[in-house]
């Protein structure tokens, strides 16, 4: 498994080299860019230090929660290049945060670090190559991508990325081909011996125009889940039908749906209903909004439960209030059901996970930025032991040059 991660994260590092911006859910719907306004800038750097406070450190259940002031700082670096045929944008950020007050060495130090690598080339008038590289050595679980447990217990390392060719057939008539690799490895050996694996996803997209605005499409994929020692391996197969539309120059939505057959090693195989979709509007420059949903089969985060079945929405909306004043917007929904192992005692369980970010930013001098922010997550199981609430707050000054 430490070696197919590792070509994972050269693979991904190698289009770094070459392609950029992850986006939640990662696949749904066509990607942004967001370097329109760096073209007399192209490259850039931000430095940043904070503080603030966190209301469960260790999202413990009701009653154990351990409260602690932090502090962390921060720097990242974007680059972003267009030309008639081709546009690269790369970025980068490592942060790393130290609590004052948890009294236990494992819990005080923590890192988070990401690079995203996006590519688009036009190889001919007919034909196009698209890549999507992510990778993450992070500690907070992220809602919008699913990869990650819920609850927050140890530094983990994912990889993602997903190339794609493009044909134009006929003037209506086009495929896309498409390989995605992604994969999880945990520092927790516990953890990770349930958790660890690496998935593949094979796909083939037909897609005909209805009319200027309107694109019907057609897509089988195929998937393979192989777990690092949990007995959950897979493979599944796809049929999706959907659409594409584009309301305005500025709003695009998209949604897919069908069906997903899932064949476990030592489990019987079943079939779920998938779909997925994504809305991404652009008022001005000063106010985006971007909403992506998805349901269907996941990987387990509980090795009493070989499958999951999920339904993962996300809004996130920026809106700039005056030419200092930024605000953001970010809510995610979860809710996911499991089904306990046929070898196990235990019962079926659900639960619900909400998380609600709130940020704002007020430029006091050229380049430099006072931030502040807000967090509530929370998650509700029915079990005592994985409910949790948990609020977090800070402030701090960036500065991007």
């Amino acid at each position: 498994m430490k070696f197919f991660l590792t070509a994972l994260i050269a693979l991904v590092c190698l289009s770094a080299t070459l392609p950029a911006s992850a986006q939640g859910l990662l696949g749904i719907g066509k990607g942004e860019s967001g370097s329109d306004l760096q073209k007399s800038n192209p490259l850039r750097f931000t430095v940043g230090v904070e503080g603030g406070y966190d209301s469960n450190v260790t999202t413990a259940p009701d009653g154990e929660e351990e409260d602690s002031f932090y502090i962390g700082a921060g720097i990242g670096a974007s680059y972003a290049l267009a030309t008639k045929v081709s546009r690269l944008e790369i970025g980068g950020s490592f942060n790393t945060f130290y609590y004052l007050d948890t009294g236990d060495a494992d819990d005080e130090l923590f890192y988070n670090a990401r690079l995203t690598a996006n590519l688009t080339h036009q190889i001919s008038r007919r034909v196009s190559f698209s890549n999507t590289g992510y990778i993450a050595y992070e500690v907070e679980p992220d809602y919008l991508i699913g990869a990650s447990v819920s609850l927050r217990d140890d530094q983990y390392l994912y990889g993602y990325n997903r190339a794609s060719m493009s044909f134009q057939l006929t003037n209506r008539l086009s495929t896309v081909s498409h390989y995605t690799i992604s994969g999880i490895q945990y520092e927790d050996s516990v953890l990770g011996r349930q958790e660890d694996r690496l998935s593949h996803l094979i796909g083939q997209q037909v897609r005909y125009s209805l009319n200027r605005v309107t694109t019907a499409t057609a897509e089988y994929r195929f998937g393979i889940v192989n777990f690092q020692s949990a007995p959950n391996d897979s493979i599944s197969h796809y049929a999706l039908a959907g659409l594409e539309h584009q309301f305005s120059p500025y709003t695009t939505g998209t949604v897919a749906a069908g069906a997903e057959y899932r064949d476990f090693d030592r489990y019987d195989s079943l079939t779920r209903p998938y779909g997925e979709a994504s809305l991404r509007y652009k008022l001005t420059d000063d106010t985006t909004l971007s909403w992506l949903g998805r349901v269907g089969l996941e990987d387990s985060e509980l090795g009493d439960y070989h499958d999951r079945y999920s339904y993962r929405t996300g809004l996130v909306a920026t809106h700039g209030f005056t030419p200092r004043v930024r605000g953001t917007l970010g809510v995610s929904y979860v809710h996911s059901e499991f089904d306990a192992r046929g070898d196990s005692d235990l019962d079926d369980l659900s639960d619900d996970a909400v998380s609600l970010q709130l940020g704002v930013s007020y430029r006091i001098y050229q380049n430099v930025d006072l931030n502040a922010g807000y967090t509530y997550t929370t998650i509700y199981t029915g079990d005592s032991l994985r409910d949790y609430d948990r609020h977090r707050a800070n402030v701090g000054v960036s500065s991007t040059f």
